[in-house]
This record gives structure tokens, sequence and C-alpha cells, in this order.
């Protein structure tokens, strides 16, 4: 966020294509490795791509509850995943996400309340 590597970005292939001003747009692709048996991205890799986002917007923070609400599968193709700092305080942010498909089509929202990173 400062320059430092994020991990669970770079296994699930995503990208950071901005960020700045409490908000984030990144981009993973859907990798056949985090699909369940069905053939769709598994639910909680929606979670951890929503919780980088909102993470990447507030500069850092540590979750202390997330809100993932899955509305449409995902099978192929790059997912935009943007988080927005909503309200900062000095113990909690509040954060909202939301994932699209390439079409712009929603495919899911979260929410997520962290400490701030000191």
């Amino acid at each position: 966020m400062d320059g430092r590597s994020i991990p669970i970005l770079e296994e699930l292939g995503g990208v950071i294509l901005e960020r700045g001003e409490g908000r984030a747009r990144l981009r993973y692709p859907v990798l056949d490795r985090f699909k369940n048996p069905m053939g769709v991205l598994q639910g909680g890799i929606f979670a951890v791509m929503m919780d980088t986002a909102m993470a990447v917007a507030a500069g850092g923070l540590h979750t202390s509850h997330l809100n993932v609400y899955i509305l449409r599968p995902a099978v192929t193709g790059n997912l935009i995943v943007t988080g927005e700092v909503v309200k900062s305080g000095r113990r909690i942010v509040y954060c909202e996400a939301e994932v699209r498909d390439e079409s712009g089509e929603l495919l899911a929202r979260g929410t997520q309340n962290g400490v701030p990173r000191s």
C-alpha cells in the first residue's frame, strides 16, 4: 500500500488499476484453481478480492468484520473490484466494495469494518 507488495493480490493474479482518495480499483482473472467443483469462482475468493480492494482504498487496515453478498457467479474472464472508504474514524474504518465482470455486470457486494493501520 505504501510500496510494499501484497502477497494475496499476487497469489490471485490481481493488479491495482488505480488507488487514491479513499478508493481503489483492482483487476483479477478468474483462475481455474480458485473455482469450486461446479466450475464457478469459490465464494471465499470473492471475499478475499473485496477485502483486499477495501484495504488498499483505506491505505491498509486490519479487518474486524466482513460481509459478502454474492449475486451472480463468475466463470471466466477478468473481474473489476472496487473498494471505497465510506467513513473513517480514529478506531474504525467502514468500507464498501463491489465486483463486476468485464461487461459491467454486478456480481458481488461487500462491506467491512476495520481498524486503521497505525
